[in-house]
């Protein structure tokens, strides 16, 4: 999916070039109104196919994300109009801190410090390699105009992510609900943003007088079939991953074709390029860089037995999820590998367990956590710790197990929703009531109920219902 979205987009750059370019058909509102067009038709297409279940949502759940993705390509086109290429690209980089700000102060989701230092070294690498000296705006309608498109683009992005996870669905039905509205909007934009002529008198330079080729409109109709690629796996990008995400791997576009312009077409290749190129990608890599900690050694297995015994029970906290336990004992091991030792294990407490995470609150079950770690039950998370360290170590070394495919299902809050939406559970009335309005049920109730289970509730966790809340140490 990141290989389609990202080849899709750097192929209808340049399929886009060649249409206003090449065949000077400038009306780039009205060219992303042909997107829309097909992006709407090719949706429809694919629900009658039965590719994916359509859901019907109030036009004023969806109204939002069509509207941001309007302004998003209207005042980005406005802003390549009135400013100079190279404001224009600094306030592209500018969109990345934009998402961070709305997702903290909107939604309350934090970024790591790691992530933080790999997206700042990420916009610097992208600054160098793509603005040149002095290209800053002293127009303050150019500077005006370049903010909008920021903040509608962010507003895009993130409320794509947020939409899918609110509304319960997921790329496909969330786009099917959305692009008719935004062949609307833009229907309307179209005559009030370009020259569109008149049918009686029918002048050169506008919609009207433009005269299309069979060339010319094959590039169109290119173009318009790779906005449906773009938009499509943009919806589902940012759903299985987020925002955040998205936009730091779409600037791996921007370095993409900055090479691609030196080793196809001859641009010079300056140190001070090449120097911003090795930042963005060393940012890349860094924001990108595998979540556990892994030596090959038995430090290793200490870590994933910490990970695997406090692996359980974040519901209550709203922002506090698996990659944050994962990540933030992988963070202080990295600092100091004896803050995992037996010796200090021994003496944890309550807000040792959230020192050792990095949280910037009290844990859910806090206290428990701790007694957790200075007796090591293990409970269910001894199976997760087995296929833990099965899989760090490749089935090999420290993690050969001859008898792995013996070990049975894992239990966890998010495999009765996979089981649901697969067909092969069904919750009586009274218990998806309490369920859909996350209500607490009781642990070891009659109502309480395989790694592949958990990894794909994981990984779809923001298109699926919400999971049971049963507060519990067994998962």
């Amino acid at each position: 999916m990141r290989l389609t979205n990202l080849g899709s987009v750097v192929t209808i750059v340049v399929a886009n070039k060649v249409v206003m370019s090449t065949y000077k058909f400038s009306f780039p509102v009205c060219l992303t109104w042909f997107h829309a067009i097909v992006t709407a038709l090719g949706m429809i297409a694919m629900a009658a196919a039965g590719m994916f279940q359509v859901k019907k949502l109030p036009w004023q759940k969806t109204a939002p994300v069509a509207c941001a993705y309007v302004g998003f390509v209207i005042f980005n086109n406005l802003s390549i109009q009135v400013n100079t290429v190279g404001f224009y690209q600094i306030s592209k980089i500018m969109i990345t801190p934009v998402v961070v700000l709305v997702e903290y102060f909107a939604y309350h989701k934090t970024v790591s410090k790691q992530k933080l230092c790999a997206i700042a070294l990420l916009m610097f690498g992208i600054s160098i390699a793509t603005v040149s000296d002095k290209q800053v705006s002293s127009n303050p309608l150019g500077i005006l105009v370049a903010g909008l498109a920021v903040l509608s683009s962010s507003l895009y992005q993130v409320w794509t992510g947020v939409k899918q996870k609110q509304l319960g669905v997921n790329g496909n039905q969330l786009l099917h609900q959305v692009s008719p509205i935004a062949v609307l909007l833009l229907a309307v934009l179209v005559p009030l943003v370009e020259p569109v002529g008149s049918f009686s008198n029918p002048e050169e330079g506008t919609l009207l007088g433009y005269t299309y080729s069979r060339g010319s409109l094959g590039w169109i109709l290119l173009s318009s079939g790779l906005g449906l690629v773009v938009t499509l796996s943009t919806y589902l990008f940012i759903g299985v991953t987020s925002p955040l995400t998205y936009n730091v791997v779409g600037h791996l576009k921007t370095v993409l074709i900055v090479t691609s312009g030196v080793v196809f077409f001859g641009d010079v290749i300056t140190a001070k390029k090449m120097l911003g190129i090795g930042c963005a990608m060393a940012g890349i890599v860094w924001y990108t860089s595998k979540l556990h900690f892994c030596d090959g050694g038995p430090l290793t297995v200490q870590y994933l037995l910490v990970v695997d015994a406090l692996n359980f029970c974040f519901w209550p906290d709203g922002e506090l999820e698996y990659e944050h336990l994962a990540g933030g004992i992988k963070a202080s091991v990295l600092k100091d590998p004896s803050c995992i030792s037996a010796a200090r294990l021994a003496e944890m407490d309550g807000p040792g367990v959230q020192q050792l995470l990095g949280w910037h609150r009290e844990l859910p079950e806090q206290e428990e956590r701790a007694r957790l770690l200075r007796e090591v039950f293990f409970y269910k998370r001894a199976q997760i710790f087995v296929g833990d360290v099965y899989g760090a170590f490749g089935g090999s070394g420290l993690g050969c197990f001859q008898d792995i495919g013996e070990l049975t299902m894992f239990a966890d809050y998010r495999v009765p929703v996979v089981l649901r939406l697969m067909g092969l559970l069904q919750y009586s009335t009274e218990l998806q009531q309490q369920v859909e309005a996350q209500q607490e049920v009781a642990s070891g109730s009659e109502a309480e109920l395989d790694w592949w289970l958990w990894s794909e509730g994981e990984r779809m966790r923001t298109q699926h219902p919400p999971h049971h809340r049963t507060r519990t140490i067994y998962y």
